[in-house]
């Protein structure tokens, strides 16, 4: 009898530790705005609903140069700094993110900077890592014309998201790729243009999408800039259990 129990108990954990399987998920936009300032200062969003977003990012246009302070939002997020776009000739574009951070209802964001010309854009999504989720970047201007290009960026792994944003002196940009927009705002006399744009891509390959300006350009630049974010699933494996006189599946 002994025996017997020993060997059913050997077979049992046999079947739990035996080797793991990738863990599936998806990434999914939960929220997303653009806002232009109003007085050429700051610029303030509407209340989002951010509940289940693991990683928030947002674009920030304005005026060519530096940046000052990073965003503030209403729940209180630290948020991390890409590498600037900024073209000579009018304008610059810039991304911030945070992973992991404080979501739910009444979600506002705010970016100050006085005589920028700001308008920022939001995304926020569901399903990606929520530590160690930003992967690669990459940044491109044009100073005239009316296309510019965020640069090539190729992610690390499947499933990935990628979030590109502009900066622009016309009324409108459309984007290929098959990218989605998340929004844009027109340049006026308070604020430079902002469109957001993302890609949840399956299978891992090099993008470089191509934003075009719609009506009259002002002819002071474009800036764009892209970032990629990795699934839950890159790299995260979960235990299987093997069939083993009958033990798992």
């Amino acid at each position: 009898m002994i025996h017997r129990v020993i060997v059913i108990a050997l077979c049992v954990c046999a079947g739990l530790i035996a080797s793991p399987t990738q863990v599936s998920a998806t990434v999914a936009l939960v929220a997303n705005t653009c806002v232009a300032s109003a007085n050429g200062n700051n610029v303030t969003t509407g209340s989002l609903d951010t509940t289940g977003a693991t990683v928030i990012v947002i674009g920030v246009g304005t005026s060519a140069g530096t940046y000052g302070s990073p965003p503030t939002d209403s729940k209180s997020n630290t948020w991390t700094p890409l590498t600037t776009a900024s073209a000579a000739a009018g304008n610059s574009q810039k991304l911030y993110y945070v992973e992991n951070g404080t979501v739910g209802t009444g979600h506002t964001f705010t970016y100050a900077e006085t005589a920028k010309f700001p308008s920022i854009c939001v995304v926020a999504f569901s399903g990606t890592q929520t530590s160690g989720s930003f992967d690669v970047q990459n940044t491109g201007t044009a100073e005239s014309g009316t296309t510019v290009q965020p640069g090539s960026v190729t992610p690390s792994a499947n499933n990935s998201v990628l979030v590109t944003g502009v900066s622009h002196g016309s009324a409108s940009v459309t984007i290929d790729g098959s990218f989605l927009e998340g929004g844009d705002v027109g340049a006026g006399a308070f604020n430079w243009g902002c469109a957001i744009a993302y890609k949840i891509q399956t299978t891992a390959g090099a993008e470089n999408p191509t934003w075009t300006e719609g009506g009259t350009d002002f002819g002071q630049g474009q800036a764009a800039a892209i970032a990629v974010f990795q699934d839950a699933s890159a790299g995260a494996t979960t235990p299987r259990r093997l069939s083993f006189l009958g033990v798992g599946n």
